[in-house]
C-alpha cells in the first residue's frame, strides 16, 4: 500500500508521507480521529471496545 500511496500522492517537500489538506503537518487531533475510525472498521466490535491498538 505504501508504494501506491507515494506514487499517487508523492511526499511532502520535507519527506513526510502525509500532509494536512491545506499542507503542513497533520494535527494530532486529526490523526486521532482517523485512527479511531480505522480501529472501528478494522477490528471486531469486541476488540474495538477493548484497549487493543487504542493508541498508535
Amino acid at each position: 500500500m505504501l508504494p501506491r500511496h507515494v506514487e499517487a500522492y508523492r511526499t511532502a517537500p520535507d519527506g513526510r508521507l502525509f500532509v494536512a489538506v491545506r499542507g503542513g503537518r497533520v494535527r494530532s487531533t486529526e490523526y486521532a480521529t482517523v485512527w479511531q475510525e480505522a480501529r472501528e472498521k478494522a477490528l471486531a466490535s469486541e476488540d474495538a471496545a477493548s484497549p487493543l491498538a487504542e493508541v498508535p
